[in-house]
């Protein structure tokens, strides 16, 4: 960390207080050192951050983002198969369109 970012050996123990707090890494004591090991998948993270991004906005875009998303981002083949399944599968039971769903105030920006 420090040569990636720059930072002081007291930034980076805090940064590590916080991530254990948060039960996103666990630490164990080795003699005069701490061997730090991450409780969650660097994917999962990821997931949960686009969820939480995706959540605030309103569904009736959900797709237009998900496709720019998809058209602007390298994919493997393996990826792109599974997402042909997904879409199969949800394909049964999609909705012509997709409601809004933003604030009954605000319902006329979509």
């Amino acid at each position: 960390m420090q040569a990636k970012k720059n930072w002081t050996e007291s930034t980076i123990k805090t940064l590590l207080r916080r991530l254990v707090k948060k039960g996103l890494i666990a630490t164990k004591k080795d003699g005069r050192r701490f061997i730090y090991t991450a409780t969650v998948s660097q994917t999962q993270i990821m997931i949960e951050a686009a969820q939480e991004r995706l959540n605030r906005m309103c569904d009736m875009h959900k797709g237009e983002v998900i496709l720019k998303l998809l058209s602007d981002s390298p994919i493997s083949k393996k990826d792109l198969a599974q997402m042909k399944e997904v879409i199969t599968e949800k394909e049964k039971d999609a909705p012509e369109k997709v409601p809004c769903n933003c604030l009954p105030d605000k319902a006329h920006l979509c």
